[in-house]
């Protein structure tokens, strides 16, 4: 088997959105997993639970394992992690646009009810983020992006950012 690469996606998307990463990686010589949860009706606590069982249903059970995250899907890996210490060798991790610190935006749209009823629980965990730091299990990079917008789409973040995400 040549080296597995776990491909989690963020808030609102499907699986499918990793579709082309995943492509890419194959033709690179890589084995890539599509991993898909509904990121709108359940905690991540839920994510990280079928996480593991996609781990199992593959025969990944303590095999050396890769991931690429976006967004909330990083934070999936993180509980994960934190959860499921033993479950695989963790190898190399590359996190896009993570909201590792929590997410301001998500803080303030929060204030509407509306918005924590149509985005669910995963999106109101993103207000604070509560789950170990320590990257002593896995290699990991980060990729943090920036556009024009001083103050982001949302006019909440005060430094570089996506848009969504703060850098830092």
């Amino acid at each position: 088997m040549t080296q597995p690469v776990i491909l989690i996606h963020g808030l609102l998307i499907t699986k499918y959105s990793m579709w082309w990463i995943g492509y890419k990686l194959k033709q690179a010589g890589y084995t890539p997993y599509l991993f898909g949860y509904n990121s709108r009706t359940a905690p991540i606590a839920s994510h990280t639970e079928q996480l593991q069982k996609f781990i199992d249903s593959h025969g990944l059970s303590k095999a050396k394992i890769s991931f690429v995250t976006h967004s909330l899907g990083s934070i999936v890996l993180r509980s994960f992690l934190a959860k499921y210490p033993e479950s695989i060798i963790p190898y190399r991790a590359v996190n896009l646009g993570p909201p590792h610190l929590g997410s301001k935006t998500a803080r303030k749209l929060g204030q509407l009810s509306i918005f924590k009823k149509i985005l669910g629980p995963s999106f109101v965990e993103l207000f604070n983020i509560d789950y170990p730091t320590t990257t002593e299990q896995i290699e990991l990079g980060v990729i943090a992006g920036t556009v024009p917008l001083k103050k982001g789409y949302y006019h909440t973040l005060d430094g570089p950012n996506d848009g969504v995400v703060e850098v830092s």
